[in-house]
């Protein structure tokens, strides 16, 4: 028997989020159930949306795999953040459940990064702003990155070519690691 899905996405970012293929390939994948709301559920509305499924899909502002959600949704087995971070959706109420929560975070982090990398060319050379363009090479930069995280490293490999100084901040990591990644750590 095919999994049940709960989508709770609302339209207008789900359009941003995946294309209509996508969307037909989640079908194949199980029961799909998906929202037609244009903004986001309540979390009433959510529960009874995903009352019967065991994976849920959420993202950015939807409801998230809380206690609330949890009780009203006993079958849930899978929680499919596609967004960043889900570091605030664990606590102690999961503990005892059989939930897997999982994030698309590795999957976005390119293109976080090159985005961060085409935001700091900007910012060194000032293109921005008042007297347009400055002549400043990213060479002669110093950039600082706060945390190693998946977009973090990617950000300190794509500044490589380059050549600026990097300075790097994560109280994780030691001066050894940063200086393998091509950063000094601070």
């Amino acid at each position: 028997m095919a999994a049940k899905i709960g989508v709770v996405i609302p339209v207008p970012l789900r359009r941003k989020l995946f294309d209509e293929s996508d969307i037909e390939r989640l079908k194949t994948l199980g029961d799909a159930e998906i929202t037609d709301s244009t903004g986001h559920l309540s979390m009433a509305d959510a529960c009874r949306l995903l009352a019967d499924c065991e994976v849920g899909v959420g993202s950015w502002g939807t409801v998230s795999p809380c206690e609330e959600l949890l009780s009203a949704c006993p079958r849930l087995r899978l929680w499919e953040h596609v967004a960043g971070s889900v570091k605030h959706m664990f606590g102690p109420h999961l503990q005892g459940r059989d939930l897997t929560i999982a994030s698309c975070a590795p999957a976005s982090a390119d293109n976080v990064a090159e985005f961060t990398l085409g935001e700091i060319i900007v910012g060194v050379r000032r293109i921005v702003g008042p007297g347009g363009a400055k002549r400043k090479c990213l060479s002669d930069a110093t950039i600082g990155v706060i945390g190693a995280s998946a977009v973090g490293r990617r950000v300190i490999r794509l500044l490589e070519p380059f050549g600026p100084s990097v300075l790097l901040y994560d109280p994780f990591v030691d001066a050894a690691e940063a200086d393998r990644m091509g950063a000094r750590l601070v």
